[in-house]
């Protein structure tokens, strides 16, 4: 994560997706983001879940708690796009 955000602190889903702009230098409002950005802001959440691993080829491998955070922040900030690609699981 951000040098200014330690793994003990709390933060809303905003301000994750915040972070994740400034990190991979996206200036678009969250509002009209296209769909590679909000891609790459989930991409960049889940791999820095504590459970993300990485391969003998530096893939990354998320665990459950990555793509669970993927899923909330698709969720939470971009309901469209989690609808789009069905992301939610049948009942």
């Amino acid at each position: 994560m951000s040098s200014r955000v330690s793994l003990g602190t709390c933060v809303t889903a905003h301000e994750l997706v915040q972070l994740a702009k400034e990190d991979l230098n996206i200036a678009t409002n969250i509002s009209v983001l296209d769909e590679d950005d909000i891609r790459n802001i989930c991409k960049w959440v889940g791999i820095r879940a504590p459970d993300t691993t990485q391969d003998e080829d530096n893939v990354y491998v998320l665990g459950k708690l990555g793509i669970e955070i993927m899923l909330f922040i698709a969720l939470s900030m971009f309901p469209r796009f989690y609808e789009k690609y069905e992301l939610s699981q049948p009942h």
